[in-house]
């Protein structure tokens, strides 16, 4: 693809285009391919930054790639899809602390799990203690940051692009309000909306992107 050669594959044919058409970096792809390399091979996490790391390679990467796609008015919105990159992976890994387990895979930080004094043998034994849950509530909250910095990128889209990223937003944080509806359960209880859930929303972010133009 990335030496001109016409290729059959037609994923591969309309990456192709898109390179043609857009100024997606090729570096991008490659970061992508080794974040899911790591899930083959890295079943712990020391600290935050490694979390971040990897969240970047594998979330922030697809929404750098795209916003070349949504055009976009100002450069500082690339470093808001990162912020929504990173907010959306972090709410991947606690809702999905649970099916981890049973992989044999822990994406909470070493780090945090010790200064909550959560044990690895507590997250299997799916104990939820009260130092589990202050452990979710710190980590929560760090993905809300993460939301709230990304949200002002919206607007700097372009209008018609606005309305997927929007949701994308919304949608993915109310995970984290799941979560704690579910009592931070995240062994035995996967943290979704449902259909009409998702479409409950959809009138106020209709309506707040029609404000902001």
């Amino acid at each position: 693809v990335y030496s001109g050669y016409t290729v059959q594959d037609p994923i591969l044919s309309a990456y192709a285009d898109s390179l043609k058409r857009y100024k997606v970096s090729k570096e991008l792809p490659l970061l992508l391919i080794d974040g899911v390399r790591q899930d083959l091979e890295i079943t712990r996490f020391a600290n935050f930054q490694e979390i971040y790391d990897y969240s970047y390679k594998v979330a922030s990467v697809v929404g750098l790639m795209t916003i070349e796609v949504f055009g976009y008015n100002s450069d500082a919105a690339i470093e808001k899809a990162t912020d929504l990159g990173i907010a959306m992976q972090l709410t991947n890994i606690l809702r999905d602390v649970g099916e981890d387990l049973e992989r044999g895979r822990i994406y909470l930080p070493k780090e945090d799990l010790l200064k909550f004094n959560v044990t690895e043998e507590e997250l299997f034994s799916k104990n939820k203690s009260n130092n589990f849950i202050e452990l979710m509530k710190f980590q929560i909250a760090r993905a809300r940051e993460y939301y709230d910095r990304a949200f002002s990128g919206i607007e700097m889209l372009d209008k018609d692009s606005r309305l997927p990223v929007y949701l994308a937003h919304r949608n993915y944080s109310r995970i984290l309000e799941k979560i704690e509806e579910n009592d931070f359960d995240v062994f035995n209880k996967r943290a979704c909306l449902n259909q009409s859930e998702k479409l409950y929303i959809l009138p106020k972010v209709l309506l707040d992107l029609k404000k902001a133009v």
